[in-house]
Order: C-alpha cells, then sequence, then structure tokens
C-alpha cells in the first residue's frame, strides 16, 4: 500500500454538524419554538419556513403518536374513529396556540434585534436574509447554533463551546472598566495551566484570596475549571487585597441555565477562595432568554445575566469583532427537503 492510499484510508469523513433537525421541541417554551423555527428556515433548501410546513411536522408527530397509543374499547369494537376525529380537532387547535406564540416571538426579535436579525418574518413565512457582510448576521446565527445543541452532534459540542467562551470573553472584556486585568480561566486559558488545584491556587493568587479547598478534595487529574470561564479585576498597583473583581460564566444548554448561572455567584465559588469582597458575577448565554412580553423566562438568580439580545447589543454598541466560526458556513450550506 502506497502512502497515497494510506491517506485516504486514515482521513475520516467530516462529522456532520446537525442531527435530528425533525424532531420538535416537544413542551418547550416559546423561545426555544422560534429558535427552532429559525433553524428549520437557516438549513431548509429554499431558506424559509412557514406555518404550512410546521403543520405538517407536528401533523407527523401526531401521527407517530396516535399509532402508538390506539386501542380499541372495552367491548372489542374499534373507537378509532371517533378518536382520530377529536385528536384532529386537539391537534388543530394546538398548531394555531403553537404558531401564534411562535409569531409573537419572532416579532419580537425582528423589533428587539433590528438590523442584527437575518431573518424577515412577513406573512406568516420567515425568510432567511442572510448579508455576508453583515457581522451581526454571522454573529446571530452562531448564537442560534450554539443554542440549539439539542439539533447538534455530540462529537461538536466542544467547537461550539469553545466559540461561545470566545464570544464571553469579548464581551466581558468590554464591559470592565479600563486599567482592569480578565483573564480566560476555561478549557482555552492561556494563563492558568496544570490540574484544576494548580490553577486554582494560581487564581487565587492573582486576587488575593484565601484559598478555601484542599487538594486531595479534587480528583487527580481534573483540569477543570470550576464553573469559571473568565475572570476580571483590578489590582490598584499593590497586593494588599480588598479589591474589585467580577466572574463569568458561559453556557449553551436551556436545561442547564438554572444552576450553572449559580457556578460564578460567591455562594458556589467560595467553595474553592474567598476573596475579601464578593465577586460580582456574570452569566452569558447565546440563548434568547426572553419571554413573548419581553421579560425574562424564569427570573434569573443574583447573577448579571447576558442573553442573546444583550450580546447583540454589546458587539454592537462597543463595535467589536469577532471572527465567525466555520460551523456558520456549514449551516448555511445545509439544504434540507421542506419534509425532512
Amino acid at each position: 500500500m502506497n502512502s497515497a492510499q494510506q491517506a485516504v484510508i486514515d482521513k475520516k469523513p467530516p462529522v456532520p454538524l446537525f442531527n435530528g433537525l425533525g424532531r420538535l421541541p416537544s413542551a418547550a417554551p416559546s423561545h426555544l419554538w422560534a429558535d427552532y423555527v429559525e433553524l428549520r428556515a437557516l438549513t431548509g433548501i429554499d431558506k424559509v419556513f412557514s406555518h404550512g410546513f410546521l403543520e405538517d411536522s407536528i401533523g407527523l408527530a401526531d401521527d407517530v403518536n396516535i399509532d402508538a397509543n390506539s386501542n380499541a374499547d372495552v367491548d372489542g369494537e374499534d373507537s378509532g374513529e371517533a378518536t382520530n376525529a377529536a385528536d384532529e380537532v386537539d391537534t388543530e387547535a394546538r398548531l394555531r396556540n403553537k404558531w401564534r406564540d411562535i409569531k409573537v416571538a419572532l416579532t419580537s426579535r425582528q423589533s428587539r434585534m433590528g438590523a442584527a436579525w437575518p431573518f424577515e418574518f412577513s406573512h406568516d413565512v420567515l425568510r432567511l436574509r442572510y448579508d455576508n457582510s453583515n457581522s451581526l448576521h454571522q454573529l446571530y446565527l452562531s448564537l442560534l447554533v450554539a443554542s440549539s445543541l439539542r439539533y447538534v452532534e455530540r462529537k461538536r459540542y466542544q467547537e461550539i463551546a469553545d466559540y461561545l467562551e470566545e464570544v464571553g470573553a469579548v464581551v466581558f472584556t468590554a464591559l470592565m472598566p479600563t486599567q482592569w486585568t480578565v483573564k480566560v480561566f476555561g478549557a482555552n486559558s492561556t494563563n492558568y495551566n496544570g490540574t484544576k488545584s494548580d490553577k486554582l491556587r494560581a487564581l487565587a493568587a492573582d486576587l488575593r484570596a484565601q484559598v478555601t479547598f484542599e487538594d486531595d478534595e479534587i480528583n487527580d487529574g481534573d483540569t477543570g475549571d470550576a464553573g469559571l470561564d473568565v475572570v476580571a479585576w483590578h489590582d490598584f498597583g499593590d497586593s494588599l487585597g480588598q479589591i474589585p473583581i467580577a466572574f463569568a460564566q458561559c453556557g449553551c444548554s436551556p436545561n442547564d441555565i438554572d444552576y450553572k448561572q449559580l457556578e460564578p455567584s460567591p455562594a458556589s465559588f467560595n467553595r474553592w477562595m474567598k476573596p475579601h469582597h464578593p465577586a460580582a458575577a456574570y452569566y452569558i448565554a447565546p440563548l434568547d432568554f426572553r419571554k413573548n412580553n419581553g421579560h425574562w423566562v424564569r427570573k434569573p438568580a443574583e447573577v448579571i445575566m447576558i442573553d442573546r439580545s444583550r450580546i447583540v447589543n454589546v458587539i454592537s454598541t462597543y463595535n467589536l469583532s469577532i471572527g465567525a466560526p466555520g460551523f456558520v458556513s456549514e449551516a448555511l450550506n445545509y439544504a434540507l427537503p421542506t419534509g425532512a
């Protein structure tokens, strides 16, 4: 076997970005349904999604559910006709209500995001209006994909998490006062290396903080970040402590947001170290964490919440630059049939 033949064998096919785009969000809140509709418009062959497409998708899901639960009545007579009629009415009502909620969510985004929203919604049809020269369009789509891990191949999770950490660091740095030190502490840190214990002790030294853990409390070989992705402080040019500090954690999953937003808070992080003054806690998420009325989906804990709208606002306000990740181009190149 020559080297060229071996290279062909060694070269593995790339892992696709998405998996299971036909799965519905089920009982998810409206903001996740709106994400799903945007994702289907992004990946569809015609780059559109409509009420009719949703009807087809829900109809297919209901058919499967009905087939799985159909039964004869106690007298042994088939009651399927009456059941199917009732199910059809129920499905139509649920579809109308669901689409109404999705419409309100999309209209809200169109208003809040302005020129950063790479879609157009009119006459019950969502259309992708992506402009490659608009960096905010690239940002929005990257945040949309990062919010949709349910539909992303697991082997692609890390690159998306890495990108969100990069976005979080840029946003967090912009919000910190000038002359503050800002360092990445998470998986991509070049400032803190070694085991989890090594990194935490180095951070405690930077912050003039009291270490509150013992090395044997951490598993050997653990190189985790203790729930902290980015840190900032101002040392006043001395080593006395009593300094202002801010911690930030980034997270993609809508299911983890309730506990992950607490990880950079004093209540959680004090188990590792205790600064002289509690750090301000930030949570940075790609989710559009808003109800249709514009309020939070759930009231955040004692944390500064930076969701998709706020990320876009900061990037736009400060005219910041973040390169588009490769997975955005992949998503744009998808061409799923309407009924897929």
